[in-house]
């Protein structure tokens, strides 16, 4: 026989009376928890610790980057128009990942490791670039539609007269056109300016950074224009100076392009260090939890404890840029004023200039002898600007005998220069000379060898 267990109203009851229950008999819902917003990004604690990441790790960071962009640059200043240039291009997203790898390991107190970063940059390439080549495509669906309705503004416009003899409409509606451009592609650009390093080091795919990027810089998109804007102006500054300096150096193309590759390199370290501070006070955690503790023989050693570098960081690479830029512009002043002149003379009498590093109707290194096998950059100022619908008739000289002749497509708008490419590996050596005819016209002649 069991005995009854007691009640809460029954003298010495161990237990206690339930609380009135719901009406229907279920227990309330707690309320529900205030949501908290994520943190404002702080612009000027996100320059200092971006600055001073820059002037801690500076020289490794700066090496890691300007092994590759530094031959690719050179390489692309060499090849000019051809299109493995393009190509070569496309390799630059390697060196951009590893830079990301170098600055993660800076803002995280490790000594930089340069064959580690290309190692974790080159593990992590394939999800970098989709989630790269997804931002160019959705950037260029916001540009076209649109271009698409402006074009179809301006041309309403032109068919009824208003773009001829009113230029103010037709101005108002391009700028407007732009602004509503810009605006969206900054935006979207802000909101997956994460991608890089959330790829990298964070190590999830790309649809993943995607999204997560685009949450985390929720409200975010003013300040993390106002950092990069302001805090990449010292690594551009000195981008540009070396890229002054590089167009007077054209007539050399591969010095010329590693004068630019190393500047462009200081730029990118400079970027790199903005993305992740940018990064880790938007949520981002150092170290990451499945790093390996070495990335080479040389991140095994910790980094000493640094100062605050930033400020001063900032004004040497401030200071140095500026005097990149001024001793570019004076040596580039004198190349920029020898094209000009040249583009006036070909104006007035008409020349067919050759080159092997042109890019379109800029002749950067003209010779007049060539070996068989070079490409051949040809140039064509034309002596008057020719209106749309007419077409030039050439005539090509070997030794002074016509050993061709045919017509150019209709010009499809006014042309007054044309380019082209011209391969010479089935060219027997001999003398060229190369003219355009308008009617009975020359608009523009040229002469050039072939050697043995």
């Amino acid at each position: 026989m069991t005995e009854p267990h007691p009640t809460a109203d029954e003298p010495g009851s161990e237990t206690t009376s339930a609380p009135p229950s719901h009406a229907w008999g279920t227990a309330p819902a707690p309320p529900p928890s205030p949501t908290v917003p994520s943190p404002l990004l702080p612009i000027e604690a996100t320059l200092r610790d971006a600055m001073g990441d820059v002037g801690a790790g500076f020289w490794r960071m700066l090496i890691v980057v300007a092994l590759a962009f530094v031959p690719l640059w050179a390489l692309i200043i060499w090849l000019g128009d051809h299109p493995a240039a393009t190509i070569v291009q496309l390799l630059m997203i390697l060196p951009s990942a590893a830079a990301i790898v170098a600055a993660g390991a800076v803002r995280d107190g490790r000594t930089v490791a340069i064959s580690g970063s290309y190692r974790q940059a080159l593990g992590r390439l394939l999800h970098y670039f989709l989630a790269n080549l997804a931002v160019g495509v959705i950037i260029l669906l916001i540009v076209l539609l649109p271009i698409i309705v402006l074009a179809i503004i301006a041309v309403a416009m032109a068919v009824q007269g208003a773009g001829a003899d009113e230029p103010g409409p037709l101005g108002a509606v391009l700028v407007t056109g732009g602004i509503l451009i810009a605006l969206p592609v900054i935006g979207v650009g802000s909101r997956l300016g994460l991608i890089g390093p959330m790829i990298v080091l964070e190590q999830i795919g790309a649809g993943e950074a995607l999204t997560g990027s685009w949450r985390r810089t929720h409200r975010q998109v003013v300040r993390l224009v106002v950092v990069f804007v302001v805090g990449t102006i010292p690594g551009w500054l000195v981008a540009a100076g070396a890229g002054l300096l590089a167009i007077s150096l054209l007539a050399q193309p591969l010095v010329a392009g590693a004068v630019f590759g190393l500047g462009y390199s200081v730029a990118i370290v400079v970027v790199s260090c903005l993305n992740v501070v940018a990064w880790q006070r938007l949520g981002g955690e150092l170290p990451m939890p499945d790093q390996p503790p070495s990335m080479g023989p040389e991140s095994a050693e910790p980094a000493a404890r640094r100062t605050d570098r930033g400020p001063l960081t900032a004004v040497l690479l401030l200071a140095g840029g500026l005097a990149l830029v001024l001793a570019g512009s004076v040596t580039a002043a004198g190349k920029v004023e020898g094209w000009i002149a040249d583009l006036a003379a070909g104006q007035q009498a008409g020349t067919v200039s050759f080159g092997t590093n042109g890019v379109e109707c800029f002749q950067t290194s003209p010779r007049d002898v060539f070996e068989v096998g070079e490409t051949i950059h040809a140039v064509a100022q034309l002596r008057d600007t020719l209106p749309a619908g007419e077409r030039l008739e050439y005539e090509v000289f070997a030794d002074d005998q016509l050993v061709d002749r045919g017509f150019e497509d209709p010009f499809s708008m006014p042309t007054g220069c044309l380019y082209f490419d011209l391969e010479t590996t089935d060219i027997e050596p001999a003398r060229y000379r190369f003219r355009y005819l308008w009617g009975a016209d020359v608009v523009a002649e040229g002469s050039f060898s072939i050697g043995p």
